[in-house]
């Protein structure tokens, strides 16, 4: 049974109302929690392949992660 079945039996609906759900316009507009989730499981594995994903240290690869929490940190200290 798709999951949209049990939002229109309350009344509720996807992200655009007026969109058809059969429709490849937008695969996440459909109003179907499993279709939506596939398609972002398989957009992820697709990523996998992109010549710009590179594996390597966490310092490295997630700098940008690591510079935004000691901004929040250093901020934090200040406020003590």
């Amino acid at each position: 049974m798709r999951s949209s079945n049990f939002w229109t039996t309350f009344g509720l609906s996807g992200k655009y109302k007026d969109h058809d759900a059969n429709s490849n316009e937008d695969p996440l507009a459909g109003g179907d929690f499993t279709a939506e989730d596939i398609y972002a499981c398989e957009q992820q594995q697709k990523s996998l392949y992109s010549p710009h994903y590179e594996v390597g240290p966490a310092a490295i690869g997630e700098g940008p992660i690591l510079d935004h929490q000691n901004i929040i940190l250093n901020w934090i200290e200040k406020r003590r």
